[in-house]
């Protein structure tokens, strides 16, 4: 629970300043690389996720959102 907000901190925040992120978990995946990223973050623990930060060098428009009706079943 405290990664996930965590991350969401950190997306939110990188979004505020004109970052975009992009997820490269494959390293993540594979057993074999693992401990690779492991050594190269050299920090204790296992590594859950491998994120890029950057801007952006075109502008990307937000995408569409159903309206709420559409989403939310009220009772």
């Amino acid at each position: 629970m405290r990664a996930g907000q965590a991350l969401s901190r950190v997306l939110l925040t990188a979004c505020t300043r004109g970052l975009q992120a992009g997820y490269a978990n494959q390293p993540i995946q594979v057993e074999t690389l693992r401990p690779r990223v492991a050594a190269l973050a050299d920090r204790p623990g296992s590594p859950q996720l491998l994120l890029r930060l950057g801007f952006p060098t075109t502008r990307v428009t937000a995408a569409s959102r159903r309206p709420v009706d559409d989403v939310i079943v009220y009772a």
